[in-house]
């Protein structure tokens, strides 16, 4: 597993937000979440095989942790779907460099040069937010940047935007 400390079991994953949002009650941390979901992954697997969606997942994991501070933590969630939670970021430059080294990185299966794209939720956490609020405004952030064309980020609670690609 690619950065073994860092890319935690995606049942990790609730653990690890209830703890975050613990010190932001507690202590007046910042902290925030990014959810990322592979476009069209669906397509990879049926084109190039399963094998070759297993390669990307591998390298999305190592792009984001890459992009991210040790104290920051990763998780694959989902089968394309990954959270980042975060703690005192700017939270939309640092989900646009993962987004944009994604983009950036070949991703490789045998002889081919995969492109891959992501589009991106952001929420942060603030006090008096639960999991599940927090959670659902993630998602929503993340489904609207599906929905307004991929390749983006959007931020939760900011107005959709035009533009093809980067923060919305």
């Amino acid at each position: 597993m690619v950065g073994a400390d860092m890319i935690v079991l995606a049942r990790a994953y609730d653990e690890a937000l209830d703890e975050m949002l613990a010190r932001v009650q507690r202590f007046g941390e910042e902290g925030a979440v990014i959810a990322l979901d592979i476009d069209h992954f669906k397509k990879i697997n049926d084109t190039y095989g399963h094998a070759a969606g297993d390669e990307v997942l591998q390298g999305i994991a190592e792009v984001m942790v890459s992009e991210v501070r040790p104290t920051d933590k990763v998780f694959r969630i989902g089968g394309e779907e990954f959270a980042v939670l975060l703690a005192s970021a700017d939270l939309a430059k640092t989900a646009e460099r993962i987004r944009e080294a994604i983009k950036s990185h070949r991703f490789r299966f045998k002889d081919l040069a995969l492109n891959v794209t992501v589009s991106a939720g952001l929420a942060a956490a603030t006090d008096g937010l639960g999991a599940d609020k927090l959670t659902e405004a993630v998602d929503a952030a993340l489904y609207r940047a599906k929905k307004t064309g991929r390749d983006r980020v959007v931020v939760s609670g900011q107005r959709d935007k035009t533009s093809q690609q980067g923060v919305a």
